[in-house]
């Protein structure tokens, strides 16, 4: 069964479904907003004046970096991206689109700001996470045209790509759609990806009980070859 394992100490826990997730959460959480004081670095702040002048002329001639944003204006506005480093937690109920707003993320940073991205997946089989890219790209202004003459897409002024659920339903695709699929949305990925528009989203659906050492290790193999800019479990 799906699941994942944490290692507390030498005891070795599996949590698996929404209860466990929230119990666990429950228990980590204060810890998490409890500071803990490893060390001290203490200077007057007369004397520390030029050594903070220092790392500020050097933090403002540095190479500014692309920080991975998540394309919702309000969010990157306040988080200003996904710091390096940093754990960012999305939490809520079963069926409450977790997954796709994941998704959401991870295919902006790849599509509109060049950055590979892994997407681990504890529950949604590989299939079930490309058809939401695809999905997602099929909805690309570049293919309004497109998406008009096939009639897809009536209203100018909608938005209207490829159904996810239909997707995941294949007989249910009109010929058109497929055709938009097989020769429009596909193609343009390869495209985008061999010329350098585009990052790679790469897909990993897990099965079995897995620990965080195991997820380390796939994603540090991806990113030898592919690096990586933002990690999705």
């Amino acid at each position: 069964k799906h699941g994942l394992e944490v290692k507390e100490g030498k005891v070795t826990k599996k949590y698996s479904g929404p209860t466990d997730a929230s119990n666990y959460l429950s228990g980590i959480l204060p810890a998490i907003r409890t500071p803990t004081f490893g060390g001290m670095e203490s200077s007057g702040a007369t004397e520390a004046f030029d050594e903070f002048i220092g790392k500020l002329d050097a933090t403002r001639d540095a190479k500014v970096e692309l920080l991975p944003q998540t394309g919702l204006v309000p969010i990157d506005k306040e988080i200003t991206g996904f710091m390096k480093g940093k754990l960012y937690l999305m939490a809520g109920f079963t069926g409450q689109l977790k997954s796709q707003t994941s998704m959401n993320f991870a295919y902006h940073q790849a599509m509109n700001q060049g950055l590979n991205v892994v997407f681990f997946s504890l529950e949604m089989p590989k299939d079930q996470c490309l058809s939401m890219v695809y999905a997602l790209h099929s909805c690309h202004p570049k293919f309004k045209d497109i998406r008009q003459s096939l009639g897809i897409q009536s209203d100018p002024y909608e938005v209207k790509g490829l159904s996810f659920k239909k997707l995941q339903r294949p007989k249910e695709l009109t010929p058109e759609e497929v055709d938009f699929l097989k020769n429009y949305v596909g193609p343009d990925l390869k495209d985008g990806l061999a010329k350098g528009r585009y990052g790679q989203i790469h897909i990993v659906a897990l099965e079995g009980q897995l620990t965080i050492e195991d997820l380390t290790v796939q994603a540090e193999e991806i990113h030898q070859k592919s690096p990586l800019s933002v990690v999705y479990v």
